[in-house]
């Protein structure tokens, strides 16, 4: 069996970007350039800029997709990652504890 992982990070202004191919799936995180230390998949943000109850288990299902929605909301996702919208990451902390909770509960 072998593994054929790539992972691809790109900086835009106050975001980094980071495309994982492997598998034969595409995983697309984002994170805070000033504080990477947690990485949220891109429905997550998507969801807590829309600000959803929960963010829909969706898979971004190729680049070109993922491309798509980055680039429709790369403006949004850039200012509520310039730290000065409380109440996106709020809803993104809150999110992240309901998908915490939710992989506890699976175990």
């Amino acid at each position: 069996m072998s593994f054929d992982y790539a992972f691809v990070t790109v900086a835009i202004d106050t975001v980094l970007v980071r495309f994982c191919r492997g598998r034969g799936e595409i995983d697309v995180r984002i994170a805070s350039l000033s504080g990477s230390r947690y990485w949220y998949e891109l429905p997550t943000i998507l969801a807590a800029l829309d600000e959803k109850a929960d963010a829909a288990p969706s898979n971004v299902l190729d680049l070109q997709q993922a491309g798509r929605l980055i680039e429709s909301n790369l403006n949004r996702i850039k200012t509520a990652f310039s730290g000065y919208d409380r109440r996106f990451t709020g809803k993104l902390e809150e999110l992240r504890i309901n998908e915490r909770n939710q992989i506890r509960q699976a175990e």
